[in-house]
């Protein structure tokens, strides 16, 4: 503590020395333009040196400052703060992770070359599972019965009672990029505008999408239990969950939208270049100002920890928001009802495909995971 306060004193007198030959040469300026003083005094560039050092210099002086009063905490913005502590990473297989969900007592994990992992919640270290299959697996859903889907019509069902997967015919070769349930009832999206519905009964069945794009996301919105389905070129499909086709949204862009999620009536997709749209109560869909130009592919909502310190006001507590991840390693949240809009709370490292809340752990393509622990 001794060393900054030394620092920080250090740069305050080098910022008032400056700031005196600043009036010095200021009076010289005045002098010149007036005709009282020699051309050859050239104040005028020894005055704007002097002004950008003054300013470097204060602002040095106003950092030291700030770092002593600064939590240790992820910065998120000048007000806010995560309460909570980042693990570094750790590997769990040299295979992408793609998918994750937390159900069956633990997180399972799927990826690469048919590739799932589990963790039960009271273990500390993740334990491969066979999977029957060499295919990449692309998405997993909680839920009753767990289901995992992936490339060339893939489709394992968790057997509870023999404690394995078994695969399951879906009557297609699409590659199946996303799933989302919905009771026992399943909806996958993929490759080609390919929609299928799994019954309650194990049977697959396909949904006219009335789209040949590629779709990468779907979920389920709440309270209507609508289905909702995002893609390629801005693609946006939706439409009853029985239903037996989905009908095109008009959408506000034209990148490929990576992820959907829902908060109540209230849906959420992402995408490349740090697309964002929204929609509420199904009114048309509105582009939500980015922060970031990054590829964002996974999103979910989620509760989120804070502190909030500026002058005349603190608090801290918990609220749900969306959270998001993109293919450099960066995380971004956004409190719901907040105004402070969308923040980065990470950044660097492998894409993150894959993420559970509640707590968080991030999977990326290099086959780490990255937990958040709030505090």
């Amino acid at each position: 503590m001794g060393d900054y306060r030394d620092e920080r004193e250090a740069a305050l007198q080098r910022a008032e020395a400056l700031a005196q030959q600043n009036a010095q040469l200021q009076t010289e300026l005045d002098s010149l333009r007036q005709g009282r003083a020699s051309p050859a005094t050239t104040a005028a560039p020894r005055l704007i040196i002097a002004a950008v050092a003054t300013v470097v210099l204060i602002g040095a002086a106003v950092g030291f400052m700030s770092a002593a009063r600064r939590p240790a905490v992820v910065t998120t913005a000048p007000s806010l703060a995560l309460r909570g502590r980042w693990s570094p990473p750790s590997s769990i297989g040299q295979v992408a992770l793609r998918a994750a969900v937390r159900a069956g007592g633990g997180t399972w994990v799927v990826g690469d070359r048919g590739s799932i992992f589990f963790r039960a919640e009271s273990a500390s270290s993740w334990a491969p599972v066979p999977s029957g299959t060499e295919a990449d697996l692309y998405a997993i859903t909680s839920g009753d019965p767990l289901v995992v889907v992936g490339a060339r019509g893939t489709a394992l069902r968790f057997d509870p009672a023999q404690r394995r997967w078994v695969p399951e015919s879906t009557g297609s070769t699409a590659e199946l990029h996303a799933v989302a349930s919905r009771q026992s009832t399943l909806i996958a999206v993929g490759s080609g505008g390919t929609v299928l519905r799994r019954a309650s009964d194990g049977v697959w069945s396909s949904v006219v999408s009335n789209t040949a794009a590629d779709l990468h996301g779907v979920t389920v919105s709440t309270p209507d239990g609508s289905v909702v389905a995002v893609g390629a070129g801005g693609t946006i499909v939706g439409g009853a969950f029985e239903s037996a086709e989905l009908t095109r949204q008009a959408s506000p862009v034209s990148a490929t939208l990576r992820a959907i999620a829902a908060w109540n009536n209230t849906l959420l997709a992402v995408g490349d270049g740090g697309a964002m749209v929204s929609t509420s109560a199904m009114s048309p869909w509105t582009l939500v100002r980015s922060t970031t130009a990054e590829d964002l592919l996974v999103v979910a909502v989620t509760e989120i920890p804070y502190e909030e310190n500026r002058p005349g006001y603190s608090s801290s507590g918990s609220t749900f928001g969306f959270l998001a991840a993109g293919a450099r390693g960066s995380v971004l949240v956004d409190r719901l009802g907040s105004v402070e809009g969308w923040r980065p709370v990470r950044a660097g490292g492998g894409a993150i495909r894959a993420m559970t809340s509640e707590p968080w752990s991030f999977f990326t393509e290099e086959g780490n995971v990255i937990a958040f622990a709030p505090r």
